[in-house]
């Protein structure tokens, strides 16, 4: 599962888009360049999170210009992240060289992205892997959106990535990928999704006492169902890819596993879904 590891890269990386803007040192450089390879190294698609590194307090066409104009004037330390990003990816396409006779390979074979059929309902909100309904804490962090300053460093990257990642996700010819809880390709970009998260939390000081209770209590919940539903997943109670929403009420709140119905359970097809004939 490459999704810890982006996670922790990512984290890195946006930690130092703040300083690399504040000081376009050397070091900041180097290891922006080190993380960003290591994260193509992990997972090719998320390429897409240079985005936060580029639209970093970008909030207008005005600022986009002066984005330019500030790698322009950087331009050793633009190159420097190129060059180090590409030697961290060398080794790699090296070693696909000497095994197929290409430097860039896809290594999915059949698998592919189907981009006219995509599945965002289904990630978002399906039984089977319900991105909300596996995970409800990331509601709020998506009305948290709705509550980060206009100003914000990273809101205009939020809003330029979040639907790209999603559509790139849900076109995905395995939109459930496979035996996993919830959306597991979604965790690549919680650092990024963290702050509109704490954007959320941080208005809730404003509210009165007895609002701020129930949104707590709401909170609380949300965390203890997702933690209850890991470990019902643990142990088959929830199942790896054909769950249903009969099943997952036949199964609510328990981890007695003569609940289970498997009679209630949708199983996927993958050998049509592959060849994107299959829901």
């Amino acid at each position: 599962m490459t999704h810890a590891y982006t996670f922790s890269l990512f984290s890195v990386l946006l930690y130092f888009t703040f300083d690399f803007y504040k000081k376009a040192s050397f070091k900041n450089t180097m290891v922006l360049a080190i993380s960003f390879g290591l994260i193509l190294l992990v997972r090719p698609l998320n390429i897409l999170l240079i985005l936060p590194f580029l639209f970093f307090n970008v909030s207008s066409f005005h600022d986009i210009k002066l984005r330019f104009a500030f790698l322009i004037k950087h331009y050793k330390n633009a190159l420097l992240f190129i060059a180090i990003t590409f030697l961290m990816v060398l080794p790699q396409l090296l070693y696909y060289k000497y095994v197929t006779g290409k430097y860039f390979t896809f290594s999915y074979g059949k698998e592919g992205f189907f981009f006219n059929q995509f599945h965002l309902l289904d990630v978002l909100v399906s039984f089977r892997k319900g991105w909300f309904i596996y995970t409800p804490l990331m509601l709020l962090a998506l009305y948290g959106i709705t509550k980060m300053k206009a100003n914000h460093p990273f809101k205009t990257s939020v809003l330029v990535l979040l639907p790209i990642y999603l559509y790139l996700v849900s076109s995905w010819w395995c939109w459930w990928y496979g035996g996993s809880f919830s959306q597991r390709s979604m965790i690549d970009i919680y650092p990024l999704l963290a702050l509109p998260l704490a954007a959320f939390i941080f208005q809730i000081s404003h509210f009165s006492v007895n609002k701020q209770k129930v949104i707590f209590t709401i909170i609380t919940l949300f965390v203890l169902l997702n933690i209850f539903q890991t470990v019902q997943y643990k142990y088959n109670i929830i199942d790896f890819d054909g769950m249903t929403a009969k099943e997952y009420v036949q199964v609510f709140g328990t981890l007695d596993d003569k609940r289970i119905d498997t009679t209630l359970l949708d199983k996927p097809d993958y050998e049509r879904a592959v060849l994107g004939l299959d829901k």
